[in-house]
């Protein structure tokens, strides 16, 4: 009978032991306004979930320092029934927090986007961008702003306009003085969080108008020119017919979106450069550093890593030192060789006309870059290029100013007979197997049997579009085997005191390279050690028992698995604020070792949580 007191303890123990759930990692949502101007101090309205108690909202750098002003829960979530988790263990507010932050610009703060995070006793969230300008700043007015009689005034220009749209169906008008002739850039840019990217939640769209009454309406306005409905970031260059005041209308394309669906908007407006209208086009932004990771792909992964550029997108730079970076991701067969040469490649730009076989550009050998503008819809630019026996090429392709799905560079090359050798076309089978997908790749490699003489043609893929905006580059080079992207599957480390954490890695093995990757962690925080990596396959997808439609080494390459494992001492100090971590990489083939390269970094939190059965021991 003694006995049963003692063991109801024990079981009384045990059962809050497992309901205190530990708290959920905080999730940003969106914030408001998205930047500010070097040198300012901007009050910033951040939306997330499992905010509450908001350490420290963190900037990579310095440069960018935020203070928590304010944290409320949002009157959304405060329905009854609304906002609980029901479970076993403890329950956690699931609805929306606003919190409010000073955040202060140094003056020579670099200007781009500066990406932070929130920091809570549930972890590290995802990161937000937030973008440094030169040109002033305002936000739009209290009052409404949705006719031509109430709109916003833009008082000088350059300027960047913060606005959000916070009711169904709104619309926000803005006024400006042009002169004849004169040709201006509007940009409106966007980031959300809530899916990728926020594709699905928020798609704006932007239009000029000028005042044209008539007799029945004299406060009537007319739409000059709209933005293309593909433009995932709208954008407009125009050149105004007269002197006088225009009207500038931003709105959202279904007018379904809520003010927690969206973050708000960027609008800029400036004049545009020496190139007129194509100076005009979005350029993605790039990160105000090195950080937080490197050559890993392109896009916004908003629950994930930041937007990067990687080296099979149709946004990345083909320059100069192309060929010599991947040379940098390898070992150097000849021990020779000066690091510091370089491998050049000539450029070609295309000689109308040349939709015609016959009326091709010769290249002669390569490497060679070559360059033109499918000026008109339809239009097909041609060249000639040589081989040698069994040569491996790379065919990368570059579109600096549209990008798909408006601008879709269709690549063929055909042999001397007329006869198809390779595209860029790739098809893959879809989910489960049962339909086939189609896309054009922005990088295509091909082992030519056969030398002699070979003819490559670039069209758009509709036959239905063009214009001197869309221009490419294409790259036929050498294949260089080497290091490609290498993408940590998360975008953060956390790490317990006297416990074990890893971090899982995919890594590309690009055009035939055959050989092993050194991965290393450095600048580790005191008390945190990392262990050697774990290389293993990457696991197969259910549709690859299927017949291949292409031969996907064209498209894609090998990947390996890694882990690296880290460890935190029993004495570790927790820290309030993530470490910045540096992940490095190796090649090494044939037993020689390439010199090392940086992946980029990561944040890493060490934080004061204690094991459970630690806790039931002390107990």
């Amino acid at each position: 009978m003694r006995t049963i007191p003692a063991l109801l303890i024990l079981a009384v123990l045990s059962v809050q032991l497992e309901a205190a759930d530990p708290p959920a990692r905080p999730k940003l949502i969106s914030l408001y306004p998205l930047g500010g101007q070097a040198g300012e101090t901007v009050e910033v309205e951040l939306v997330g979930k499992f905010l509450d108690p908001l350490q420290v909202a963190w900037f990579y750098y310095d440069q960018l320092e935020a203070e928590v002003l304010k944290l409320e829960r949002t009157g959304e979530a405060e329905k009854e029934g609304a906002g609980q988790e029901e479970g076993a263990g403890t329950r956690h507010y699931q609805g929306k927090y606003r919190a409010f932050l000073k955040v202060r610009i140094a003056p020579d703060a670099d200007l781009g986007a500066h990406y932070f995070r929130a920091v809570t006793p549930g972890g590290i969230s995802n990161p937000l961008r937030f973008r440094v300008t030169s040109e002033p700043n305002v936000r739009e007015i209290d009052a409404r702003h949705n006719e031509l009689d109430t709109a916003q005034p833009i008082d000088s220009i350059p300027s960047v306009v913060h606005g959000r749209l916070p009711e169904l169906g709104e619309v926000d008008f803005y006024a400006l003085q042009a002169t004849r002739h004169q040709v201006l850039c509007f940009q409106v840019d966007f980031f959300s969080s809530t899916a990728p990217l926020g594709l699905w939640t928020f798609r704006p769209k932007l239009s000029i108008h000028e005042r044209k009454g008539s007799w029945f309406d004299p406060g009537r306005d007319n739409r000059l020119v709209i933005n293309d409905p593909m433009q995932h970031r709208p954008t407009l260059a125009y050149k105004f017919p007269r002197d006088g005041e225009f009207f500038l209308a931003v709105a959202e394309v279904s007018g379904k979106i809520g003010m927690f669906e969206n973050p708000g908007y960027q609008l800029r407006v400036f004049p545009a450069g020496s190139s007129g209208e194509e100076s005009c086009a979005f350029v993605p932004d790039q990160p105000a550093h090195d950080g937080p990771l490197k050559w890993t792909w392109a896009g916004e992964a908003p629950q994930s890593l930041v937007p990067m550029v990687s080296e099979r997108d149709f946004a990345r730079k083909i320059e100069a030192d192309w060929i010599e970076n991947l040379r940098a991701r390898s070992v150097r067969e000849d021990s020779s060789e000066e690091s510091g040469g370089g491998v050049s490649f000539e450029s070609f730009a295309e000689q109308e006309p040349n939709d015609r076989l016959g009326q091709a550009l010769e290249v002669g050998a390569i490497p060679a870059a070559l360059e033109g503008t499918i000026g008109e819809p339809g239009d097909i630019d041609t060249f000639k290029f040589k081989v040698a026996d069994g040569a491996l090429v790379a065919f990368e392709i570059e579109t600096p100013l549209k990008r798909p799905s408006f601008f879709v560079p269709w690549m063929k090359v055909t042999n001397a007979d007329g006869e198809e050798v390779v595209e860029n076309l790739n098809k893959v089978w879809g989910r489960s197997g049962n339909f086939v997908v189609k896309y054009l790749e922005a990088k295509t490699t091909y082992s030519f049997e056969k030398g002699g003489e070979y003819t490559v043609q670039v069209r758009d893929i509709t036959s239905r579009k063009g214009g001197s905006d869309f221009r490419y580059r294409l790259l036929v080079r050498d294949q260089v085997p080497h290091v490609g992207a290498i993408r940590p599957e998360e975008d953060h480390v956390r790490i317990t005191p006297g416990q074990a954490s890893t971090l899982e890695l995919s890594v590309d093995l690009e055009e035939g390279f055959h050989g092993d990757v050194l991965l290393s962690v450095e600048n580790l925080p005191p008390g945190v050690k990392a262990f050697p990596v774990v290389a293993r396959p990457k696991q197969a997808r259910s549709t690859e028992d299927l017949p291949p439609l292409r031969d996907q080494k064209r498209f894609r390459p090998a990947t390996q698995r890694a882990m690296i494992a880290l460890m935190a001492d029993p004495g570790a100090a927790p820290s309030r604020r993530p470490w910045l971590i540096d992940l490095t990489a190796r090649p090494i083939k044939g037993g020689e070792m390439g010199e090392a390269f940086a992946i980029g970094t990561l944040p890493l939190l060490v934080d004061g949580k204690v094991k459970k059965q630690q806790l039931a021991a002390n107990r």
